[in-house]
């Protein structure tokens, strides 16, 4: 099984949480699927529906968050997409 999330509006320590209960929800090898826009900051924009927020991350800090939590960057790639560089990362939880 793996778990599927695109993270966009997560600030850090809410972030933190996030990665924290994805990890305790799969088992020991268990991967989840991440995508999220890559740089530094967060922008705000507004959308026909609704004002939004996008956080931006660097590889490294991200990776560092996954750390924290338990998790093993298995697998990324980076691509550019709508809004700039976009990366997927697959990350197994340690154990």
């Amino acid at each position: 099984v793996i778990v599927g999330m695109v993270l966009v509006g997560i600030l850090g320590v809410a972030l933190d949480t996030v990665l924290r209960r994805l990890a305790e929800a799969v088992d020991a090898g268990g991967a989840l699927l991440l995508m999220y826009p890559q740089g530094e900051g967060d922008t705000r924009g507004h959308g026909a529906a609704r004002d939004y927020r996008v956080v931006r991350w660097s590889a490294a800090a991200l990776d560092a968050r996954l750390a924290q939590a338990g998790l093993v960057v298995a697998w990324d790639e980076a691509r550019e997409g709508r809004g700039g560089s976009w990366r997927t990362v697959l990350a197994r939880r340690a154990g």
